[in-house]
Order: structure tokens, then C-alpha cells, then sequence
């Protein structure tokens, strides 16, 4: 049996660093990026964290010639063996910004 696609924005890939910290406990230092959006991210993390917690995310984006650091605030949806998806619940008009024009420079041709 197929799962029903629940996402209602577009995720990108996007090479970059995640540090995930709730109540001032570090639960990732450096985790990859698997996936972004404008409701959320999914990160590659071995770690469990806690379900349902809001979380103090810190998305580091580092280019060539300059580097992006995004802060704002998560809940931990779920985890699984693939990593954990967090859906954003604060966003700051700077933050969705940058959001907006990553995912917007980075999707894909046949989705424009």
C-alpha cells in the first residue's frame, strides 16, 4: 500500500549543517541537511530526540564566497532509522525570507 504524500510545500536538497538544541541540551552538533522547506527540514541524526519538543534550530549554509546562518524554532515531528523530520513554528520575516528565495533558486525545472 502507497502512503499519501502529506507535504504541502516543496522541499529541496540543499547541502548543509544543523545544530538542534532543546532546553539548552546540544542533540546534534554539525547533522546533515537532508531536506528543506519552507515548513521544515529533515536531518540525517543517530541521536533520538525527544517527539512533539520544541527545539532551538541553527541551519548553517556555506557557499563559496559567503556563509548563511538561519535561526529559528522547530517541533520535532518524528524519527525514524532515516533521520528526523522538524516542522517550523517561528519564523522571523529575515528567516523566511532567505527560505523562500533557497527554495526558490533550488527546485527543480519541472515544478516551476
Amino acid at each position: 500500500m502507497e502512503s499519501q504524500e502529506r507535504r504541502t510545500a516543496q522541499r529541496i536538497q540543499l547541502s548543509a549543517v544543523v545544530n538542534i538544541r532543546i532546553d539548552d541540551q546540544l542533540f546534534a552538533a554539525g547533522t546533515d541537511l537532508r531536506d528543506i522547506s519552507l515548513d521544515g527540514i529533515n536531518v540525517n541524526i543517530d541521536k533520538a530526540l525527544p517527539i512533539n519538543r520544541i527545539c532551538d534550530l541553527e541551519i548553517l549554509i556555506c557557499g563559496p564566497s559567503s556563509e548563511l546562518t538561519l535561526r529559528t524554532k522547530g517541533r520535532v515531528l518524528r524519527q525514524d532509522a532515516n533521520g528526523a523530520a522538524v516542522k517550523f513554528t517561528e519564523l522571523d520575516i529575515d528567516t523566511y525570507l532567505h527560505l523562500k528565495n533557497i527554495v526558490l533558486y533550488h527546485r527543480s525545472p519541472e515544478r516551476s
